[in-house]
């Protein structure tokens, strides 16, 4: 049966989802599986997002942490209204009751995440950042039992405890050299809390918005404080000292990684529990870890081998094909 036959239940007073949403009830995912559509959609956005960590390295390192990321969102934001444009939709004003809710999703869902992600990579190696940040799922995890009454089965402990073991047989080796600077593994840590937060925030409501108009509220709202404040504290860059692997990380994480992953993320989001999302992008900092041996020349070895296959064991206990 296909998404658009399938017949709609009565929505879920905790679910995220758009009034017209296909998965009315995304916690039904713990008991039916997961439809194929979606599954590809995951796997589609772990390895795209999870190649983005190495390609924004030397993006960062060359234009500076505010000034990538002042451009990403500006070009981002473009994008994301031509694809709302591109799919019928229209950008309807957020009523005033939910406009608070909003504004603050999107301060720390876009503003917040991107300072610190920005910031934390530009002190510490992109593999390690990555598997930092992706300590998101442990932290939503456990947070949508109290906050949006999800189960905590005990898959999903299960899963949890496979995939704290995979990031920490990934961050191990490197505990002495982030011992040397905290910096980067602390914004790291906090920009893993931010998006615990935002993703809290967004599935503990209807906003009566498609993920694509969701996605692009968020970055209206989230990205001007983030581009003042680069033009203010950072020089505007020299395009002529760029390099291209700079200039393609930069179009890079600006196009696919900002648009159509955050996009993504927030179908995947509308479709299933906020615990099992969540766990599911696992897979992220592991495809980071190796793409940045093959694309920066970071180690790889039996470590990193090891780690992939706890994380997509972790993964496949609670990733269930419908």
């Amino acid at each position: 049966m296909t998404e658009a036959s399938r017949p709609a239940a009565a929505p879920a007073p905790t679910a995220a989802v758009r009034a017209d949403s296909p998965v009315t009830d995304p916690r039904a995912a713990d008991s039916r599986g997961i439809d194929g559509p979606t599954l590809g959609l995951l796997a589609a956005m772990s390895i795209l997002w999870g190649v983005n960590w190495p390609l924004m390295k030397p993006a960062v390192a060359e234009f500076g942490p505010w000034m990538f990321r002042g451009i990403c969102l500006v070009i981002a934001t473009a994008g994301m209204l031509i694809l709302v444009r591109a799919t019928g939709e229209r950008m309807r004003l957020p009523p005033r009751a939910m406009l608070g809710r909003l504004t603050i999703a999107a301060l720390i869902n876009v503003t917040l995440w991107h300072v610190l992600t920005g910031f934390g990579l530009a002190y510490m190696a992109a593999g390690r950042a990555g598997i930092i940040a992706y300590l998101m799922p442990v932290i939503s995890t456990v947070m949508a039992a109290p906050v949006l009454g999800e189960r905590l089965t005990g898959a999903k402990i299960a899963a949890l405890f496979l995939g704290a073991a995979g990031l920490g047989v990934l961050v191990w080796p490197e505990v002495g050299q982030i011992g040397g600077d905290l910096r980067g593994p602390l914004l790291m840590l906090a920009s893993a809390f931010s998006w615990a937060v935002g993703t809290m925030l967004i599935k503990g409501r209807r906003w009566g918005y498609s993920p694509a108009q969701l996605t692009t509220w968020q970055l209206l709202i989230g990205s001007p404080p983030l581009i003042i404040l680069a033009l203010i504290l950072a020089p505007l860059p020299d395009p002529a000292a760029a390099t291209p692997m700079g200039w393609f990380g930069l179009i890079y994480a600006s196009t696919v990684a900002m648009v159509w992953c955050h996009y993504t993320w927030y179908r995947i989001l509308d479709r299933l529990p906020a615990s099992i999302a969540s766990i599911s992008t696992l897979a992220i900092p592991a495809v980071g870890v190796l793409s940045s041996a093959l694309i920066l020349g970071e180690p790889l070895g039996f470590t990193e081998f090891a780690a992939l296959a706890l994380v997509l064991g972790a993964i496949a206990i609670v990733i269930r094909p419908r």
